[in-house]
């Protein structure tokens, strides 16, 4: 949880006496625009470091922005990133098994948590999804797993997990996401326990002083969903004003102290608001959500079939679509483990017959799922087709027509290398172009060179 200290104490701590906090504040903080997309000054910020440790109030939604920001920020610019969770490796089985965005759901510490903290929320889900597949990032868990904090405290555990990590890529960046107080690179006396971030900078081997900076997350008032010694609950927070909140107009900045700073924390990310995280767990009745696709499935073919108007059938896409990028906005593109083959192809259905660029949109996300074996070859095969028909160019698979008003009948869509299109087709599962064209009543062959 949340390590609270006093502003007064922040501000002693912080920077030179010599100033003021307000000044301190004008001349060094940062602004945070968008944490998804940090700019050249965040980066000029914090290049010099080699391990970022992002604190959080357990059960928000900013600082785990934050981490994908940074993460993405880093990979940007070359560098190769390990970014760690405080979560314990062995309840990611199944997500270390297959690395698919289904089975970060289906993973234990997310589906099932033994103790529920705010950390089993779609912020932190949303870290492991969004980087997964990143090139030059790399994902791992660190918290203590069940038995390992017998002998020795929790935090000693994290620590020597982190080194171990550390030691696999000594070259990369390290970003990391837990609790406040364990990013705290000094112990506080009245606290008479060492921390992680502690340990990691006064371990002489690695001897990393003064190249990790431990953030500690900061804001004036909001609400957050975590454990406060009776299960989780929601809980609104506010904090006295204090020049941190009234000295800048921005709503998110990074500032790091001074170096003589005696604060346990080399910066401070501070968000204005805080915003409460939504649990994985309750807010996944995947049964539910096999059924609301069923009937999304449904609307979408009868409408079809009966040959509704073309505006009744662009108001019931429309109508399919909001409720299917809900979907997909919290658990990427749905998967045949998490949902189902056929609720799975009823996500494909959906933008298949939406817009070009929602279709663009989502292509990368199908062709993502298809390679990790979540979604079927041939659906990402006639969105390839739709998107590059619709962009001008020739596709791939054959399996878009067009109407011939010369001819009045259809006719093939122009095909790419066509004499080897039944070979393409096979590849992904598709029947050859004859008996494809048979569905339409039209004699199809092959050309001859």
């Amino acid at each position: 949880m949340k390590y609270f200290l006093t502003a007064l104490f922040i501000f002693s701590l912080f920077f030179s006496k010599a100033q003021t906090l307000s000044n301190f504040l004008k001349k060094n903080a940062v602004q945070v625009v968008d944490p998804a997309i940090l700019s050249d000054s965040i980066y000029k910020l914090l290049s010099p470091y080699q391990i970022i440790m992002v604190g959080e109030m357990h059960g928000s939604n900013e600082p785990a922005q934050l981490v994908s920001g940074i993460a993405n920020m880093f990979a940007l610019y070359g560098d190769s990133v390990q970014v760690g969770l405080e979560i314990p490796s062995s309840q990611m089985a199944k997500f270390i098994l297959s690395r698919t965005d289904s089975s970060i759901y289906l993973s234990d510490f997310f589906k099932k948590p033994v103790f529920e903290s705010g950390r089993e929320s779609f912020a932190w889900a949303k870290i492991i999804s969004s980087l997964k597949n990143k090139a030059n990032v790399q994902i791992f868990f660190f918290d203590t797993n069940e038995g390992e904090g017998k002998t020795y405290e929790r935090d000693s555990f994290m620590y020597l997990n982190l080194k171990k990590q550390f030691l696999i890529h000594p070259s990369w960046k390290m970003v990391t996401i837990s609790g406040n107080f364990h990013n705290m690179t000094s112990p506080q006396e009245k606290l008479g326990e060492k921390t992680m971030g502690s340990y990691l900078k006064n371990d002489a081997y690695l001897n990393l002083s003064s190249k990790i900076c431990s953030i500690n997350h900061i804001y004036h008032k909001g609400v957050c969903r975590a454990n406060f010694g009776k299960g989780l609950e929601l809980r609104q927070l506010e904090s006295p004003l204090s020049e941190y909140d009234t000295t800048l107009s921005f709503d998110k900045y990074l500032i790091l102290g001074t170096s003589k700073s005696k604060y346990p924390y080399k910066g401070i990310y501070y968000t204005r608001d805080i915003s409460a995280a939504n649990m994985v767990k309750g807010n996944t009745d995947f049964a539910v959500i096999r059924t609301q696709l069923e009937a999304i499935r449904d609307r979408d073919q009868k409408t079809r079939v009966k040959g509704d108007s073309t505006q009744f059938m662009a108001y019931i896409d429309s109508c399919n679509l909001a409720q299917v990028e809900v979907l997909i906005t919290k658990y990427g593109w749905p998967g045949k483990s998490l949902l189902g083959a056929i609720a799975n192809n009823t996500v494909f259905l959906v933008i298949q017959h939406a817009d070009l660029v929602t279709q663009e949109k989502y292509l990368p996300l199908l062709k993502r799922s298809v390679d990790e074996g979540e979604s079927r070859s041939s659906d990402l095969a006639l969105l390839q087709d739709r998107v590059l028909m619709r962009q001008g160019k020739k596709q791939i698979y054959g399996s878009q027509l067009v109407f011939n008003k010369s001819t009045g009948a259809q006719e093939f869509y122009p095909i790419e290398d066509e004499k080897n299109v039944n070979l393409r087709r096979k590849s992904v599962g598709l029947i050859s172009m004859e008996e494809y064209a048979k569905y339409f009543g039209i004699d199809y062959k092959l050309p001859i060179d």
